[in-house]
């Protein structure tokens, strides 16, 4: 029997996780419970879940943490090659960061106009995650924030040229010409008019806002832009995924990873 993908993702105050075969026409399954204080307590409830299922064995563990445990800098190079954005990216960082440079990991992650997205995280955080999914029994083959991939829930959208953007509770994903611009966690409405108006500033105007579940009076007036409900993914092989705002971070993995 082939065996699914699992998908876990760690919000700030629930965890949600889903089972997937890949390429199946059947939805994937979807588990949740709520943190209260006690993610040890929510890990293990939803994998005693899963495995009430019958989901014992996994062909891959990817595992989401919340963006707020990263530090995000956006930087200008004029050249983006692999090799050598990973060389001079810890140069271009080291006066940005809140920690030591031994103390942290750095990814570079490409967006448009020759512009990169270095991403920190205190090694100390991902060892928390680390010994947290291993003393509950699970062996991660990836971990990283679920955001950086957001930007795959819009890849079917018909009007994908031009400026879109992807809001939910937790964050404001933007593409320009079907290329990342913005990543964004979002914690209050006070985020997303920061976030609108640095857009503003640097000449960007959205044409279409995509969201996840209900925007708030505040989000609509600060966006003010055409909002389209998204709530149903369909991939190119049939598979069509209900797009619970809760379960955005999941399949936004799930699309990446399949």
């Amino acid at each position: 029997m082939t065996k699914p993908l699992l998908i876990i993702d760690f919000g700030e105050e629930s965890l949600h996780a889903g089972v997937f075969f890949i390429k199946k026409i059947t939805p994937g399954e979807f588990f949740s419970a709520p943190i209260d204080g006690d993610i040890n307590k929510a890990l293990a409830s939803v994998l005693h879940d899963i495995r009430e299922k019958g989901y014992k064995e996994f062909l891959r563990v990817m595992v989401g943490i919340p963006a707020g445990k990263m530090s995000m800098r956006v930087i200008a190079l004029p050249f983006y090659d692999k090799k050598k954005v990973e060389e001079v990216l810890p140069f271009e960082v080291v006066d940005l960061l809140p920690e030591k440079l031994d103390d942290v990991l750095i990814e570079a992650i490409p967006m448009g106009g020759k512009k990169i997205l270095a991403v920190s995280v205190e090694k100390e955080v991902i060892q928390y995650y680390l010994n947290l999914l291993r003393n509950a029994g699970v062996d991660p083959s990836w971990l990283g924030s679920a955001v950086f991939f957001k930007n795959r829930l819009l890849n079917d959208i018909p009007d994908h040229g031009g400026v879109i953007a992807l809001v939910d509770k937790e964050s404001i994903v933007v593409l320009k010409d079907g290329e990342p611009y913005l990543f964004k966690e979002l914690k209050n409405e006070l985020d997303l008019r920061f976030a609108m108006a640095n857009l503003y500033e640097e000449g960007i105007e959205i044409q279409k806002t995509y969201y996840l579940g209900n925007t708030s009076n505040e989000q609509k007036a600060i966006l003010d832009k055409e909002n389209v409900s998204l709530s149903l993914l369909k991939h190119n092989w049939g598979q069509i995924l209900d797009i619970h705002p809760e379960r955005a971070g999941v399949i936004a993995l799930f699309v990446h990873f399949q």
